[in-house]
């Protein structure tokens, strides 16, 4: 069978029913898949612990509609106390670009471990920081934030002020940083740029 070869994408984040970023991630799934892109989505089978979760609610809400996409596959194979799950998707991945959706703690072991994995396989590392500080003041966040710059390529934040912020804080360049603003139709517009 000859024909073009769509471009692949690996992503980690969340999808319905899950809380977190699945609106955000959902959006961007949907976007890649109208644009052509083969996206490869790791998610979690155990996200974390409820008392984990800055408003101590279940990490699951049954109210989101199923997916609907041509060039999408899950993977709910990740959990959030099981390192053998991360070794294993950074270990399966064969794509042109791994996207990871940066956003707490609880999930920074299985992050690093596959963006480590990825970078030694020479995939590019493309991170979303969708917070360039913690929601309560932490230095253990700025830490872990460090850690996700330094094993990424390309860094992308939802605004001029976070890219300030982040260039700043962290002495990242600003060609290392994009600005792609977090609204619906942003996420969902394949015209955007996404």
């Amino acid at each position: 069978m000859t024909g073009r070869q769509l471009p692949t994408v690996s992503m980690l984040g969340t999808l319905p029913p899950q809380k977190a970023l699945s609106p955000y991630c959902l959006g961007l799934a949907t976007a890649l898949d109208k644009a052509g892109i083969r996206l490869f989505f790791h998610s979690f089978a155990s996200l974390y612990p409820a008392r984990l979760h800055p408003a101590k609610q279940p990490p699951e809400d049954a109210t989101f509609e199923k997916i609907e996409t041509r060039h999408l596959s899950i993977y709910q194979s990740l959990a959030w106390y099981n390192p053998l799950s991360w070794i294993k998707a950074g270990m399966r991945m064969k794509t042109d670009l791994f996207h990871v959706q940066w956003w707490s703690l609880p999930t920074l072991p299985a992050a690093a471990v596959m963006m480590a994995i990825a970078r030694l396989k020479h995939i590019p590392v493309v991170t979303t920081i969708h917070n360039t500080g913690s929601h309560e003041p932490s230095s253990l966040f700025d830490l872990a934030t460090q850690l996700i710059v330094y094993l990424s390529n390309h860094l992308i934040v939802h605004s001029n002020h976070n890219k300030n912020t982040l260039a700043g804080k962290f002495q990242i360049g600003w060609n290392r940083i994009s600005v792609i603003p977090m609204d619906h139709w942003a996420c969902s517009n394949p015209d955007h740029g996404i």
